[in-house]
This record gives structure tokens, C-alpha cells and sequence, in this order.
């Protein structure tokens, strides 16, 4: 696991916390993904700041089968594309 990923095991469940710079190309293998972009919105009040949803996207794909699936959270338009 890389530095600053940590991992929580929760009955059969794992739960990796990190950003998503982080965690996105090192975690493989998972049936679900539960996110809730775009990140720092809150935290900085900066709404101009630019999300990669390519990136996020691309990352997902690579963690989960063909049967996966992701949940995203989200609130108005901070991330509506």
C-alpha cells in the first residue's frame, strides 16, 4: 500500500481512504467504488477549481470488472458534466 492509502477492514468489506491522486492506480480488484468528487470544493471554497474526470474515470475502470459498478455523490452543479 503507498503512503498515505490506508485500509480499514470492516467485516468482509475493505475501505481504503486517500486521495484520489493516491489511491486511484493502486487499488485493484474491487467489486464497488463509493466517491464523492469533486475534491476540496468544500475545504477551499475555490468552485473555479478544475476536476479531472477523465482521470477518475480512467482509474475506475482499471479497479473494477465488467459487472462492477461506481457510486458518485455530488451536490447543484459543482459536478453535473
Amino acid at each position: 500500500m503507498s503512503k498515505g492509502i490506508s485500509k480499514v477492514q470492516i467485516g468482509n468489506a475493505s475501505l481504503y481512504h486517500g486521495t484520489m491522486e493516491q489511491t486511484i492506480h493502486q487499488i485493484h480488484g474491487v467489486n464497488h467504488v463509493l466517491t464523492d468528487p469533486p475534491y476540496l470544493y468544500i475545504k477551499t471554497h475555490d468552485f473555479d477549481q478544475r476536476f479531472n474526470e477523465k482521470h477518475l474515470f480512467e482509474g475506475v475502470k482499471e479497479m473494477l470488472p465488467d459487472d462492477g459498478f461506481i457510486a458518485l455523490f455530488g451536490r447543484g452543479t459543482s459536478f453535473y458534466r
